[in-house]
């Protein structure tokens, strides 16, 4: 059968495996992050599809946000956005396999790397079922999200590095360039593995021209829109650095003090089985238990002499290069190092394939469908318990339902209860993370308890003094929340008035006190 035939068939049956596995996966739909991506498309369609780096003064911080993902996105209809987002993501997932049979077809034709049919259709299973792209935190197939965006640019980055670092030439390099200008434009999570990659990757191969490509790919930035250059990398230095200060110290650090400590301290101190699970190293263990055999395997039966196969394992390893460099708490800032193992899996796939005996791919395979049958019994343990998805629901229907627009300006002292309102025709006000604060005090300011998922009362007294008119939700948790009764002593002239009650929220209107 002809090749392109074969690879074909492997694209259809891929996609159809992966879409049974995200049916039996059953994620919930959307999300505060769906929410959050839907504002920021909007704005772009009310710019006339144009990159947006003006923004009102109720949503500075979205100039943060990388907007190739959502100006694509801007040209969809809101239903189809609202109700039908996952089908971005499923096609993302399909041009990734198609990108992957590809890139088989490319090594056939330029190389001497022709696969037969079981080693295609092993390495298609390997890629297709590797547990670590389905974890419940991934977010990649619930509603919008660009991080299948950000993936499927890493491949194309990669696998044009791939040839790059074997043939070289002037238009790959461009054509890499490219690449890597698309993930500064479209998602922070590609941009940063770029920038840690092609570090390690200059190194292990001698081409450190590669170490042009980021600062080249700014200069094309500020060529291509300087004002929303000059924003976006404004809002990112002080996102990061308030991260770094002031959020991480506060939050992640209380929750897991380092990921590396854990084996010789934390594990033997809380032996709680969940916290050693969530411990990324052991989600990438347990996730993506292939591509780490043939990472330390590779020095057993591999050969560094054949380049082909050495460039391959010098891909795979930037995966894990970058996983070991935000697991560090200097890096913890730029976001779950477990991530990052995703870019690898291709190469991991190959490398597999090509380096051990059929029995062992099978046995990975297996594994493999094990661990996502665990991951589909326990899928509830990293979300929100359905009953409190419906109380949300309740909520944002019961006020789109009685919408005023005098009162759309909308408060919670629930920071994630906010994000949500994103989709309705409620203006949320939160927190600007994304600008200068002079120190931790300055920042903690506008959270509640130094824990940035919950809003202070006096972030809530200032906004609701700078609307005037508006709606307020507080989520009355008293365990970790607080009431309104933490707000009235310090209204002023500014008064509530009690609407209902919809689980532990309680909702108001609030505007200027009456004088007769």
């Amino acid at each position: 059968m002809d090749l392109i035939a074969i690879l074909l068939i492997m694209c259809l049956g891929s996609f159809c495996i992966f879409l049974f596995i995200v049916k039996n996966m059953d994620y919930p739909y959307g999300g505060s992050d769906h929410a959050y991506h839907f504002k920021l498309i909007k704005f772009i369609k009310q710019n006339k599809h144009y990159f947006v780096s003006n923004f009102n003064v109720f949503n500075q911080h979205l100039v943060v946000c990388p907007q190739l993902y959502h100006w694509i996105c801007s040209f969809f209809s809101d239903e189809f956005l609202l109700r039908k987002a996952n089908w971005i993501g499923y096609t993302l997932m399909g041009l990734m396999i198609l990108s992957f049979n590809g890139f088989i077809y490319l090594c056939a034709f330029y190389l001497d790397l022709e696969l037969n049919f079981l080693e295609i259709l092993l390495a298609n299973l390997l890629f297709i079922t590797l547990p670590i792209a389905y974890v419940i935190w991934n977010a990649k197939f619930m509603g919008l999200s660009a991080r299948a965006f950000g993936l499927l640019l890493v491949y194309g980055y990669l696998f044009s590095l791939y040839f790059y670092l074997l043939f070289g030439g002037v238009e790959l390099f461009v054509v890499i360039l490219l690449l890597v200008f698309c993930c500064l434009l479209g998602s922070q999570f590609a941009y940063q593995f770029v920038l840690f990659s092609s570090i390690f990757i200059a190194i292990l191969s001698s081409s450190y021209e590669i170490l042009l490509l980021i600062p080249l790919s700014v200069i094309v930035l500020f060529i291509f829109n300087y004002s929303y250059a000059l924003r976006f990398f404004s809002t990112q230095f002080h996102h990061k650095r308030n991260y770094a200060k002031f959020m991480i110290k506060d939050c992640h650090f209380k929750a897991r003090f380092s990921i590396w400590r854990d084996f010789v301290y934390d594990f033997w101190v809380k032996k709680d089985k969940n916290y050693l699970l969530n411990n990324p190293v052991f989600e990438v263990l347990i996730g993506a238990f292939a591509a780490c055999l043939v990472l330390v395997g590779y020095w057993w039966v591999g050969d560094s002499s054949e380049k082909e196969i050495w460039i391959m394992y010098i891909l795979l390893s930037s995966s894990f290069f970058a996983f070991l460099v935000t697991s560090l708490r200097v890096a913890r800032f730029l976001g779950e190092p477990q991530r990052y193992i995703e870019f690898g899996i291709p190469f991991a796939s190959l490398l597999c394939v090509l380096l051990f005996p059929l029995w062992v791919n099978l046995l990975l395979i297996v594994g493999n469908i094990l661990v996502l049958l665990w991951y589909i019994r326990n899928s509830q343990f990293h979300r929100q318990l359905p009953e409190h998805i419906k109380i949300r629901e309740e909520l944002i229907t019961y006020l789109q339902n009685n919408f005023n627009k005098e009162y759309s300006h909308l408060l919670s002292n629930d920071h994630e209860i906010a994000r949500h309102f994103y989709i309705t025709s409620y203006e949320p006000h939160m927190p600007n993370y994304c600008k200068f604060y002079k120190n931790r005090e300055d920042f903690l300011s506008n959270y509640y308890q130094g824990d940035y998922h919950r809003i202070s009362p006096q972030y809530l007294l200032n906004e609701m003094k700078l609307c005037q008119r508006g709606t307020l939700i507080l989520y009355t948790n008293l365990l970790k929340f607080y009431s309104e009764d933490a707000l009235i002593p310090n209204l002023g002239d500014t008064q509530l008035i009690y609407l209902t009650n919809i689980g532990k929220f309680k909702i108001f209107r609030f505007q200027p006190q009456s004088h007769l």
